[in-house]
């Protein structure tokens, strides 16, 4: 009978874990070192039950003088306020959708380019990761006009086999990561390159592009079907 609760339980858990999504898929910024820049995004509950979380930021390679605020569904915070407080549990009902989610930033004169990581996490338990949204700042830098990140897609997306990178010609390695963040394989990158994903589980992936500088140029959410 307690194998049986624990089965449930495991079960119930991973569910809620793979059903927090966010939107939009490219969240990325670009702008001068003496601005406030943000991304915006929403937080969306496509499960059954409540899902109480809290975040953190983490901040990757970025410059140390660059302070994060972080907007959540409860209110905005001080720069310098990376990790969510225990007091300020954010509530997402089920099939809730949060509007207000912002990462903004305050470079402080630095330039560089850096990828950052909003995790949600359970409020029960901080080693249960329910989500993790990667997003990329460019500042006081032209390097990613250079290589239009723009135009960078995925196709076909979704899929249920196989993906290439259009205007791909910048992009020189590639990792595929669960949407926990676990990573599913990485490999260098060649021109119209398809990558056959035919023996994944359904479920939403993070395909992170790498220019030859070994530097992230682009993230974007593939869907597996």
């Amino acid at each position: 009978m307690k194998q049986t609760l624990l089965f449930i339980f495991t079960f119930l858990a991973i569910s809620v874990q793979a059903q927090l999504s966010y939107g939009p898929d490219d969240l990325s910024y670009t702008g001068p070192n003496n601005e406030v820049g943000y991304n915006a995004f929403k937080v969306i509950n496509d499960t059954q039950e409540t899902v109480n979380f809290f975040w953190t930021i983490e901040r990757g390679d970025s410059p140390n003088p660059w302070e994060f605020s972080i907007c959540d569904n409860n209110l905005c915070y001080a720069f310098g306020v990376e990790t969510c407080p225990s007091s300020k549990v954010n509530i997402l009902e089920r099939s809730a959708v949060a509007e207000g989610f912002k990462v903004q930033l305050k470079p402080n004169g630095a330039s560089g380019v850096a990828e950052v990581v909003m995790k949600l996490y359970s409020e029960a338990d901080p080693n249960v990761v329910y989500l993790e949204i990667p997003m990329m700042f460019n500042i006081g830098t032209t390097s990613t006009i250079d290589i239009n990140v723009e135009d960078i897609t995925l196709y076909p997306n979704p899929t249920s086999d196989f993906f290439q990178i259009r205007n791909d010609d910048n992009v020189k390695h590639i990792s595929l990561h669960s949407i926990l963040g676990k990573r599913v394989f990485d490999m260098d990158h060649q021109t119209d390159k398809a990558y056959n994903i035919s023996d994944l589980g359904r479920g939403i992936f993070m395909v992170r592009m790498y220019d030859k500088n070994g530097d992230v140029v682009k993230v974007l959410r593939l869907s597996k079907r």
